[in-house]
């Protein structure tokens, strides 16, 4: 009875009759925000280090790929933009952009002291001038001017250092964070002057960012799926069905994609059973197909799986599997449909259909919310069933329904 009663209220929530409060932005969304646009990422290991001090010239990059001059800058230079930065220093190339932009300077003997660990009010000072700001923008004194305008843009959230006190790879990483959702002098946003989109609480879409630079699909059909990784299975980070997990809870026919800059694989597991009715505009080359009465959206992959040259046909009871955007990127027959959902039966209702044939018959369609959130028609004897019942999918050779 309580396992009932808990996925009863599971499905109560997946069907958005409870809404959950939103939560501030969670270290790991910071570390994915700042990763994938390249601010901050790992070592050879993947290793973040975020207790490392930084020094100046490992802040400078940062504030370099935290900018849109991030793909115009290289390592080294042509000119020493320093007498203690050669051009073949390894950043050279930023110091010289960084200090062009008006970002940064050097002391007044003329050095940079590339070395030096950079100093919470040398960083602030740094990122309000990637933000547009200049000193004519401050009537008091430094820093503590420019520290008043840090607190008031909210550019401190989840910086832990004081005034005179080295910076730490963390500390960085939320500062710049920050900036990338803090107002800019001319009043815009300023991840929206690095073209990324905003949510809806105005601050950088992180989602949408994972999306748009994400690389897969991959279907995992056997082991040899992970060759196709750019980086090894054991070390990467894993989310199946948004939720963290490990590499050994990927299973065959989950869809899997990657971030090579982050480590980090997304994998879904969405599919939807029924009987195969239309593909359009034709089998030959299909963009789209209806599946017990529902359009889907086929990617590539998913069209040369359904189409003439696979092996799916028209009036065949077929398993769709569905990458990140809801397309079809693939599908299961036979043995590859084994699984087995809870779930809901929301609806019961009838289909006719149409053999390839010809010939037309009618059956049962049991219409199921399961526990992901996933509603799914399948052609089904009604007879033992009813609105609201809580069901058992199995499927193998074929679908069987308890």
């Amino acid at each position: 009875m309580k396992r009932i009663l808990s996925l009863i209220l599971t499905l109560i929530l997946l069907a958005g009759l409870v809404v959950l409060p939103a939560s501030a932005a969670s270290e790991e969304t910071v570390v994915q925000t700042v990763g994938l646009i390249g601010i901050l990422t790992g070592d050879a290991s993947g290793n973040l280090n975020l207790e490392k001090p930084v020094t100046r010239a490992e802040f400078t990059k940062m504030v370099v790929c935290a900018s849109t001059l991030k793909d115009q800058s290289s390592a080294t230079s042509a000119v020493a933009p320093f007498p203690d930065v050669r051009g073949k220093h390894w950043a050279a190339g930023y110091i010289a952009t960084a200090v062009s932009s008006g970002w940064v300077n050097g002391y007044r003997n003329g050095r940079f002291l590339p070395e030096n660990p950079v100093t919470l009010e040398e960083t602030v000072n740094i990122t309000l001038k990637l933000l547009g700001y200049t000193a004519s923008d401050f009537s008091g004194t430094y820093p503590e001017a420019q520290l008043t305008k840090y607190r008031a843009l909210e550019l401190a959230e989840g910086v832990s250092a004081v005034k005179g006190e080295a910076m730490t790879r963390r500390n960085c990483m939320y500062l710049l964070y920050n900036a990338l959702n803090a107002e800019t002098k001319s009043g815009k946003t300023y991840c929206e002057t690095l073209g990324y989109a905003t949510d809806k609480d105005g601050n950088i879409d992180t989602l949408k960012l994972i999306n748009d630079t994400l690389k897969g699909p991959i279907v995992v059909k056997d082991s040899s799926w992970a060759n196709a990784l750019p980086f090894a299975l054991d070390r990467a980070t894993v989310y199946r069905t948004g939720v963290k997990s490990s590499p050994d809870r990927i299973t065959t026919y989950d869809v899997v994609y990657y971030s090579e800059g982050l480590r980090t694989l997304w994998v879904y597991t969405d599919k939807v059973t029924g009987i195969l009715e239309a593909a359009s505009p034709s089998l030959i080359a299909p963009e789209s197909v209806t599946l017990s009465g529902k359009a889907y959206q086929l990617s590539g992959e998913g069209a040369q799986a359904i189409s003439s040259f696979g092996d799916v046909k028209l009036g065949d009871t077929v398993t769709l599997l569905l990458g990140k955007d809801g397309t079809v990127v693939g599908t299961a027959t036979g043995a590859g449909q084994v699984g087995e959902r809870y779930g809901m039966i929301v609806a019961i209702t009838t289909r006719e259909y149409t053999q390839p044939d010809g010939k037309t018959y009618t059956t049962d369609i049991l219409r199921i919310l399961d526990t992901t959130g996933v509603v799914t028609d399948y052609p089904y004897n009604a007879k033992y069933f009813s609105v609201g019942g809580i069901v058992r999918v199995t499927q193998g050779e074929t679908v069987k329904i308890t």
